[in-house]
This record gives structure tokens, C-alpha cells and sequence, in this order.
């Protein structure tokens, strides 16, 4: 069950890749649940540095993967954007269950 409040990491088809999110929201009605998400954007593919930069988007149900153990954590500022990461479990994780469930061989 999906929480509001609680952060997650999506699947996005159309990247290939992964995305860590808030949920704002929540509609299970119908044959898929949609999960609006605030995400962090990553500075880049495979790094634990991200930027609140507060893109949302509504995600599937089905796409959510993985539930944060910790919050992100701040490590740093500037002019409106908070910097943050992951906490090591579950960076090494995430990138686990990526590479074993989304990754083309």
C-alpha cells in the first residue's frame, strides 16, 4: 500500500530509468491505482546527489518499486535549491532492484 507522505522510487518507461518521489496523492479507483509523486531531479545516472527542483507527475500504481527506508537528507544549498541524497542502503538498493528488473541486456 502507498502511502501520502512517504517517498518512493518509480520506474519511468520512457527514460529507462528511475525517479525518487513524494506522494502527494492517491487514486486506487479503477484497474490501475495513479500515485501523484513531487520528484527530485538526480545531477546525473548513478549518482546520490539530487535537486528539490519539485517536479510532480502521476505515476502507476505498478510502477513504484521501492520505498524509502530514510528520507533524503540535505547536504547543501544554494539561491532555491536544497541538494540532498540517499541514504547508502537504499542508493545500493535501488540501483539493485533497477539493474535486476528494468535493465536490457
Amino acid at each position: 500500500m502507498v502511502e501520502v507522505g512517504q517517498w518512493y522510487v518509480s520506474y519511468c518507461h520512457e527514460y529507462n530509468y528511475w525517479f525518487v518521489g513524494l506522494v502527494s496523492r492517491t487514486n486506487m479507483t479503477g484497474p490501475t491505482g495513479q500515485i501523484q509523486m513531487t520528484f527530485l531531479e538526480q545531477d546525473k545516472p548513478g549518482v546520490n546527489r539530487f535537486r528539490n527542483k519539485s517536479d510532480f507527475d502521476t505515476v502507476k500504481l505498478g510502477g513504484i518499486f521501492h520505498k524509502l527506508h530514510d528520507e533524503p537528507m540535505n547536504i547543501g544549498s544554494s539561491t532555491r535549491i536544497t541538494f540532498m541524497s540517499l541514504s547508502e542502503k537504499d542508493f545500493e538498493e535501488i540501483t539493485t532492484l533497477f539493474a535486476r528488473h528494468y535493465l536490457r541486456p
